[in-house]
């Protein structure tokens, strides 16, 4: 059955009633990221993997807040993508993270895994993750018909947007809205 067939099936059978929990994921999952990029970046100075923004804001929330209240999605994150033998799992390969950013993605999650608790880029890295899980829900291998195999990580990646946010917002921190 192709993935229209199955939306067509679901939506035919049920409404989507069935997937009425991962539909609210998802739109949490959207309002979190919006909310995250609205309140840290501005148009000239966007978030994205292929700049130095998120870097920078990453860099300065690492400086603000202790990493280590990250730890257990860090702990998930690593035993979804890095495997015993400390190399990228199949799931790894399937976030489809852009070539320029998936070796200091999978690396911070190798030192992460080693003991290396929190590499300076770890913060970073888990937005990588987020905003690619985001963007293969609409764009990549996910599908409509398919959200709810991913019920359990729209979870674990919205309690770690929640904690985020709730961070940014104790410290007052406005990314590059503070900045020139």
């Amino acid at each position: 059955m192709t993935e229209k067939e199955k939306l067509i099936h679901l939506c035919m059978n049920n409404c989507g009633c069935a997937l009425n929990d991962v539909f609210d994921q998802c739109g949490t999952l959207l309002f979190y990221t919006s909310w995250y990029e609205e309140r840290l970046f501005t148009k000239e100075k966007r978030r994205g993997s292929r700049n130095d923004n998120e870097k920078t804001v990453c860099s300065q929330l690492t400086s603000m807040i202790d990493i280590s209240i990250f730890d257990q999605y860090g702990d998930v994150f690593v035993s979804r993508y890095i495997s015993d033998s400390l190399e990228a799992t199949t799931e790894f390969a399937n976030l489809h993270l852009p070539r320029s950013i998936r070796d200091e993605v999978k690396t911070a999650l190798v030192e992460f895994a080693e003991g290396t608790r929190h590499p300076d880029n770890l913060l970073w890295s888990y937005m990588q993750i987020v905003y690619q899980f985001r963007n293969n829900m609409f764009h990549g291998n996910k599908g409509l018909a398919n959200l709810k195999n991913f019920e359990t990580q729209f979870n674990l990646i919205n309690a770690f947007m929640h904690k985020l946010m709730c961070e940014i917002i104790r410290w007052d921190y406005h990314g590059l809205r503070n900045h020139t």
